[in-house]
């Protein structure tokens, strides 16, 4: 017997059974050449679990990804003992299945039905065999919640016939006591039952599943009640998702205000109730995010699945002006306290914009990636219209270009996307993968229905590390005035208008990201020089996220914006029209366009450092230096840094 003794546990006993224990002695090249595939094996599993879904269109593809027709001897090179082939089995299979789960609350589910019966052949000639029943047992009331959740009503009723016949066999061909295996088909139809309601209402709609619930009853457990009205379904559904156990989480469905489920329940009377759950503060955070939907406090004090802070400081931005309410909001809807002080905030500026501080490790160099990436006409009218493109085809190619990105090393800082280009259901996603590997996203989002019109947002995720752990700030800055062209086109596609911003809003600030100070400005806010004034003296770099097809009359103003400010600008424009750059206020003509793209079939990416330290260094002369080894053109007559940036 093997037993370990740990300094922190002196009353603890870790033992590994003889039966247990297996040693393996690895030795010089030989050893190497045994760990170096598990290596790989480990590396390219974590690589697929922190990317974007990229589902193949095959079923081969699909098996060969999830390990299922893979022989034992080609997995012993892939683990130390015989039976870690079955945890590999699964965690392929699990990979595989959540990117189905993904793809079915991200695309339309007309756009890639094909795909989606590929997964399901495949899932059925591998699983449901007594084999796979006993290996996979834990996903398939899972792929039955995705066949709900995309209306394969028939495939359904077909999958359930499958699971009954492969029970059938089981209890033909194995040896076991009849009480335990009725004991185990009727949970297998409980999960089976619960995976079918777990569809939220905003989801599920009108879709009636009293078939489905009464075919797993008749064929896998008729001891179980009977169901006789849809109402009775219905009412079940709800019960789950207050219960925070639907497919969405309930927060994320409220902040929303999707939720077609008021759900308000009857708040306890009780003062010490309500202090010990923060309910004061759960009626602040709904004002402050302007939800319209009442809540169901039980499943916000006690969620399943708690609220982002990316979704928190998106919804109410101004949260970053107040901490104790945003530590407030961060105790009762995360769980989790906040020190005094933790650098995160806005800071009101009399003679300037103000500046919303983000703590986060300096990053020298800064990388910055800016992408040539093609939105069609088609998905812009589809998003004023409000039913945005939700494509298979759209969603791959989003993927692809940012699994490309994380792929890359050395990493970038920042990701900067063209304006619109981000269907706002998918940015979430994309922000949280990017922020696991320490990436910024600059992304303009499509069109979304405000109360008096449409709001054209960029998306600001920037991680950080303000609670004392590793997490991500995410803010949605509204476009300040839609261009000519711009009201005129939203005008005769969806007669409707660009929607102020609110006083709420993040309206032109200054992003202080650690020691990196940058703004954004969305199109054509760069063309009003008092945009452009205002940020003089307090920004290392502007992003622009554009759709324009002026580039001669942009490509001017980037140069002298670059001039006039001082400061690196970065635009990703549409790929239709291109023009994407970096450019910085540098000496040597030829140094000032750091990366400039145009053209290409496919999208693509550019990545490149700029120098903010060597900026600030020139910008701390009082008079700019001249000569041969300068690097910098001279700023402007009147040109005053910030304090922010060691003015």
């Amino acid at each position: 017997m093997l037993q370990l003794k740990f300094p922190y546990g002196r009353r603890s006993k870790l033992l590994f059974m003889g039966k247990k224990q297996k040693v393996f002695q690895t030795e010089g090249q030989h050893g190497l050449d045994l760990i170096n595939p598990i290596e790989e094996q480990i590396r390219r599993q974590k690589s697929e679990h922190r990317g974007v879904p990229d589902l193949p269109d095959r079923e081969a593809e699909m098996a060969a990804r999830a390990l299922l027709v893979s022989s034992d001897a080609t997995l012993d090179a892939d683990a130390l003992r015989k039976a870690d082939a079955v945890s590999l089995r699964r965690a392929g299979f699990a990979m595989l299945l959540s990117a189905v789960e993904q793809h079915a609350h991200h695309v339309s589910a007309k756009s890639w039905k094909q795909v989606r019966t590929q997964f399901y052949g495949l899932a059925e000639r591998h699983l449901l065999t007594p084999v796979g029943f006993f290996d996979f047992e834990r996903y398939i009331p899972r792929i039955l919640g995705v066949m709900i959740a995309c209306r394969d009503v028939r495939r359904a009723e077909a999958y359930i016939k499958g699971i009954a016949h492969l029970l059938g066999i089981i209890e033909k061909t194995c040896d076991v006591p009849a009480r335990q295996f009725t004991a185990c088909k009727r949970t297998l139809a409980e999960r089976l039952i619960e995976a079918a309601l777990q569809a939220p209402p905003v989801e599920r709609g009108k879709l009636r599943i009293l078939s489905i619930v009464r075919l797993v009853r008749s064929k896998i457990d008729p001891t179980i009640p009977a169901v006789l009205k849809e109402s009775t379904i219905a009412f079940w559904a709800k019960r789950l998702f207050l219960a925070d156990w639907s497919r969405r989480s309930y927060g994320a469905v409220w902040i929303e205000s999707r939720s077609s489920v008021s759900g308000q329940a009857t708040h306890p009377k009780g003062p010490e109730v309500r202090r010990s759950i923060g309910l004061d503060a759960l009626i602040q955070f709904r004002k402050a995010a302007a939800i319209p939907q009442s809540f169901h406090w039980p499943a916000l004090a006690f969620p399943t699945r708690r609220v982002a802070v990316t979704d928190m400081t998106c919804y109410a931005p101004q949260l970053l002006r107040d901490y104790d309410e945003l530590s407030s909001a961060m105790r009762v809807l995360r769980g989790t306290w906040m020190a005094p002080t933790s650098g995160l905030g806005v800071e009101p500026a009399a003679d300037g914009p103000e500046t919303v501080r983000i703590p986060t490790r300096p990053r020298h160099p800064l990388r910055i990636t800016v992408t040539s990436f093609q939105t069609e006409y088609d998905e812009w009218t589809a998003a004023v219209r409000g039913s945005p493109s939700h494509s298979l085809e759209r969603y791959r190619r989003v993927n692809r270009l940012i699994n490309e990105i994380l792929g890359q090393k050395p990493r970038p800082a920042y990701v900067v996307m063209p304006e619109c280009s981000v269907p706002r259901r998918w940015a979430r996603t994309i922000a949280y993968k990017l922020s696991l590997r320490g990436i910024s996203l600059i992304a303009g989002l499509e069109y979304r229905r405000g109360r008096k019109g449409l709001r054209n947002e960029a998306l600001i995720s920037l991680p950080t590390n303000f609670p004392g752990y590793s997490t991500s700030v995410a803010m949605l800055q509204p476009k300040l005035a839609a261009a000519w062209g711009e009201r005129k086109e939203i005008k005769k596609v969806g007669r409707l208008s660009l929607e102020p911003a609110d006083r709420y809003s993040l309206s032109l600030p200054v992003y202080a990201h650690g020691d990196f100070c940058f703004a954004t400005l969305i199109c054509s806010d760069l063309t009003t020089l008092k945009n452009r004034n205002t940020l003089q003296g307090h920004v290392d770099c502007v992003f622009v996220p554009e759709w324009n097809q002026d580039l001669e009359t942009f490509g001017s103003l980037i140069e002298a914006t670059t001039h006039d400010l001082h400061a690196f600008v970065v635009q990703a424009n549409n790929r239709l029209y291109g023009d994407s750059r970096i450019r910085g206020p540098f000496k040597d003509g030829f140094k000032r366009d750091v990366v400039r793209i145009r053209g290409g079939l496919h999208d693509y990416f550019v990545t490149d450092e700029i120098d903010v330290a060597g900026l600030r260094a020139f910008q701390s002369h009082v008079t700019p230096p001249a000569g041969k080894k300068v690097t910098f053109k001279p700023f402007p007559v009147g040109y005053t840094r910030s304090a922010a940036r060691g003015g």
